[in-house]
């Protein structure tokens, strides 16, 4: 599971990192962005799995292929899953937003267990080999992916078409802050969450920052769930 955890998080990079909206934009209009969106997910995943490019990754039958042509299959997938996901008028043909995110990283996320071989049998941690890079994975999530489910569930049930700054980064800086504090050692990470809590709680109803309470609650929730999935992870398995 080497090659799965280092594709996904080259995966998350391009998805969630180097994907801003401004790009985000152009991607949703242009074919070359669409292209330069999928070549930074290859430099990144050939980067990341270089020496397991040899090995055979993906095979059905008597077809199997190595490193290099599982990524270009994947990217393959991705273009279409992409076109599939991202049309801008799914919500007016009964697809909402936060549904069509949510399937899209369920498929994107079983397109990479696909091709991905089962490196790291004899390694010990066969499911979990690196726990640090599982952590930075779980980091991204909660500060990339938690946004993105919040501003789509926001458009769909309040019609709120962009998230205020105030929220988009106070918000990110609450749920990284939380999940930080669910990977320190010994039990005081459950008081430093309740007090972290409290805090943006009182920050949100002083209306120190423009943040709705789904924002401010789910957020907590998902980075506190994500936090305590990879602390097991990190401290137990």
């Amino acid at each position: 599971m080497i090659v799965f955890w280092r594709l996904l998080f080259a995966l998350m990079l391009t998805d969630l990192v180097f994907q801003p909206k401004k790009f985000y934009d152009w991607e949703m209009r242009s074919a070359a962005a669409k292209f330069i969106h999928l070549a930074i997910f290859f430099i990144l995943a050939y980067a990341f799995n270089f020496k397991y490019l040899d090995v055979t990754w993906f095979q059905i039958g008597p077809l199997a292929l190595n490193g290099i042509a599982s990524l270009v299959l994947f990217s393959v997938l991705h273009y279409a899953l992409d076109l599939i996901f991202e049309r801008p008028d799914d919500y007016q043909n009964g697809m909402p937003r936060t549904v069509k995110i949510i399937w899209h990283k369920i498929m994107m996320v079983w397109a990479v267990f696909i091709i991905s071989p089962d490196i790291g049998l004899a390694e010990g941690r066969n499911l979990f080999p690196e726990p640090w890079l599982i952590a930075a994975c779980g980091l991204i999530l909660v500060t990339g992916h938690a946004k993105n489910i919040i501003c789509s569930y926001e458009f769909d049930f309040y019609n709120i078409k962009q998230a205020s700054p105030d929220e988009v980064y106070f918000t990110a800086l609450q749920r990284a802050v939380m999940y930080g504090f669910c990977l320190m050692p010994g039990y005081s990470w459950l008081l430093w969450c309740a007090a972290w809590f409290g805090l943006s709680w009182y920050a949100v109803s002083r209306r120190f920052f423009d943040v709705s309470k789904f924002s401010l609650y789910y957020g907590a929730v998902f980075a506190l769930i994500t936090g305590v999935l990879v602390r097991i992870i990190i401290y137990i398995l």
